[in-house]
């Protein structure tokens, strides 16, 4: 750190003694600096001067600007400049490089210019008093005048005129080019001591805005040389993409360096032009008062003046040297211990990074072991998935087709609520007798399943090899059927192996396992139908009227009842053109987008709607308005749905 500090100490007291041999030599030509005047000599304000490629600046009020030259740019004798837009004929360049130019008079009347005259009370004029119109602050001359540059010939608002120290007695338009302003009150000398303290004031601004800049460039240089460190270490980690991301962020921070630069030098440019102003003034105010006392010859006057503004601007460039020899000397100090809070904060990140990379470790083996986890269950699921597939095309070749109905108008709605159902039918023919069955078995997936099977058994065996086809009786006898299948051990050891290969073994001391089912059998030449049902109903159209013929409330199965079970037959009436429904209670069962059942009275007119329809028509209809009721199946199947709708 002492080698470092060292280093620079040389390098700044190099630098300042170059600095103090060149910076007078040279300060005129990094910028162009001069005065705008017309014809009578007269300062020419809000006018853009500009040297022949380099963009310009406007005048200030005494007509003087400053104009920042680019690298490689000087001021020489043969140096064009340019006059709102016109070649500056009359040009006039000293010694020091500073620019005197005379405006014609024909490029002065482009400029619509108002004179404004400002004097005291006893009509005379007062020269060099800083005056603000319109909110803008303008400089009398010697004659007491300043001049406003009108824009797009709008009248200026005289009574926004003030000055320190100083009120408006009367305003006075003589013409539309000259106005007269009378004030009381101030003096010459209290108006130099005002503009004094101003520059003072704008001195100690223009410090402290140097300070910031002195502070805020070193803070730039620390991350500059952070960014710099991390892109040439060898080892560091980072990705191309995140390499290019920092050479990107130098390139700006670099770019912010340099523009902290300018703003520096920016500040002391404002420093001399605060200068150059209250030499200016007390150029004029010493004139003045020369001219009204001894008349003294103006050309000495301008020598002393010139002297006294070359002697200020050196104790202002000595000013700002011995500022910043004590900013540096701050600045040292503070990047030695700035360097050991980096390499502290370093060694802190080096551990912060070894644990993460112990914590992305051990996260890697959690995702691994969850990953394998997750393949073994995907495997698992795709083994069930299959098994079901095939148990539903088992399920769906034991029902049989609806073409084996032999009946010409009829349809069946057969939808599972998972892949295997719950619900099945069956129909079969005995000679000149029909049976159909709908049946919902109890469960749903493979529990329900394994109760279609022993439900189409049970059928198969009643009526087809026992030749059993009055409902009622077939009823009464799947009911025995399936209480002597759960039951045919009655030991709790027993009912627990039944329950385990029929799937559903929720209650081993009683067995309510079974089904609901209605069953009509009729003639196929007489019409003559009965009825049967094990809480399940059926409904019959006739020239457009429901009838609903209800079933016995016992299901099949079930030993919870303490009365003997009893399904009664009941005739029915038939002629050509009735129309019959047998169905579950999926249907009416199902909720809707709005968390409520379809009902079983939405059903009922649903069926009344559509009965007349075409039977293939009325599958679709049910169909659509389940998909409506679900919301266009957001909402999930709660339960499986079969209806089955013939005519005779």
């Amino acid at each position: 750190m002492h080698r470092s500090f060292a280093f620079y100490l040389t390098v700044f007291f190099s630098s300042l003694w170059l600095c103090l041999g060149y910076l007078t030599e040279v300060s005129a030509q990094e910028r162009a600096e001069g005065q705008l005047q017309n014809t009578k000599g007269e300062p020419v304000a809000g006018v853009e001067v500009a040297m022949v490629g380099v963009r310009g600046v406007k005048t200030d009020a005494s007509g003087y600007f400053n104009i920042p030259l680019p690298a490689g740019k000087s001021v020489t004798p043969s140096s064009k400049f340019t006059v709102n837009g016109h070649v500056a004929r009359d040009l006039k360049i000293d010694n020091t490089g500073y620019i005197f130019i005379t405006m014609k008079a024909s490029h002065a009347e482009k400029l619509n210019f108002v004179s404004v005259f400002v004097l005291d009370t006893a009509k005379k004029p007062i020269p060099n008093l800083a005056v603000t119109l319109d909110g803008v602050v303008h400089t009398t001359d010697a004659t007491g005048k300043f001049k406003l540059t009108l824009k797009n010939e709008t009248k200026p608002n005289y009574n926004s005129f003030s000055a320190k120290d100083l009120s408006v007695k009367n305003v006075q338009e003589v013409d539309d080019r000259n106005v007269k302003i009378v004030v009381s009150g101030g003096n010459t000398s209290s108006r130099i001591a005002a503009f004094e303290s101003k520059f003072n004031s704008v001195l100690a601004n223009v410090e402290k805005e140097k300070e910031s800049l002195i502070k805020n460039g070193e803070e730039i240089k620390k991350e500059i040389e952070s960014i710099s460190n991390e892109l040439n270490n060898d080892k560091s980690k980072l990705t191309a993409e995140e390499k290019q991301a920092l050479k990107d962020n130098l390139g700006k921070l670099q770019s912010a360096l340099l523009a902290n630069e300018e703003a520096f030098l920016a500040a002391q440019q404002q420093t001399k032009k605060v200068m150059s102003q209250l030499t200016s003034v007390i150029m004029q105010s010493q004139d003045s008062m020369r001219k009204e006392i001894q008349k003294l010859n103006i050309e000495k006057t301008q020598s002393e003046e010139e002297s006294r503004r070359r002697i200020m601007f050196i104790s202002l460039v000595a000013v700002v040297l011995l500022i910043s020899a004590v900013g540096f000397f701050i600045i040292a100090k503070r990047i030695g211990r700035q360097k050991k809070e980096v390499e502290a904060a370093n060694a802190a990140l080096e551990i912060t990074k070894n644990d993460l990379v112990d914590k992305m470790t051990q996260i890697s083996q959690q995702k691994n072991e969850i990953e394998l986890q997750k393949n073994t269950i995907e495997k698992r699921n795709i083994s069930i998935m299959a098994s079901m597939n095939y148990a539903s095309r088992i399920q769906k070749a034991m029902l049989p087709p609806i073409e084996n109905l032999g009946i010409k108008d009829s349809f069946i709605l057969f939808k599972p609520r998972d892949i295997i159902s719950g619900d099945f039918y069956w129909f079969s023919d005995i000679g000149d007798q029909r049976v159909i069955a709908i049946a919902d078995c109890t469960g749903h997936g493979v529990p329900g399943a394994f109760m279609t099977v022993l439900g189409n058994d049970l059928l198969n065996e009643i009526v087809m090899h026992e030749g059993i086809t009055h409902p009622g009786s077939v009823l009464q006898k799947l009911d025995e059927l399936v209480i002597q299948t759960f039951h045919h051990d009655r030991s709790v050891e027993g009912m627990s192996k039944t329950l385990s290969r029929l799937g559903n073994a929720t209650n081993i001391n009683r067995v309510n396992d079974g089904m609901d089912i209605s069953i009509v059998s009729y003639n196929k030449k007489t019409l003559e139908m009965e009825f049967s049902g094990a809480k399940q109903p059926l409904c019959r159209f006739r020239n457009g009227q429901i009838e609903w013929i209800r079933g016995s409330k016992f299901p099949i199965g079930s030993v919870q009842f303490r009365k003997p079970k009893v399904f009664e037959s009941v005739k029915i009436d038939t002629q050509p053109g009735d129309i019959f429904y047998l169905f579950s209670d999926g249907y009416q069962d199902q909720f809707g987008s709005s968390k409520t059942k379809f009902l079983i009275r939405n059903f009922r007119k649903l069926l009344t709607d559509i009965h007349k329809l075409p039977f293939s028509v009325q599958r679709e209809r049910l169909e659509a308005s389940l998909d409506e009721w679900r919301g266009g199946g957001q909402t999930p199947q709660t339960d499986d749905i079969l209806v089955m709708g013939f005519k005779i």
